[in-house]
């Protein structure tokens, strides 16, 4: 099982800091995702 406050709070400050990167062009975001399976109660959040 997850915590999704955990995950959801962890994924928004690394998202922050990775899309500021990207506005700072340190890197390029050019893609990504966010899967919930339900099934099997798992989350997967990746950026490109």
């Amino acid at each position: 099982m997850f915590d999704p406050t955990v995950f959801d709070n962890l994924k928004v400050v690394i998202e922050g800091y990775i899309y500021d990167m990207d506005i700072d062009e340190q890197i390029s975001v050019t893609d990504r995702s966010d899967i919930i399976d339900l099934a099997k109660m798992s989350r997967q959040y990746s950026i490109l």
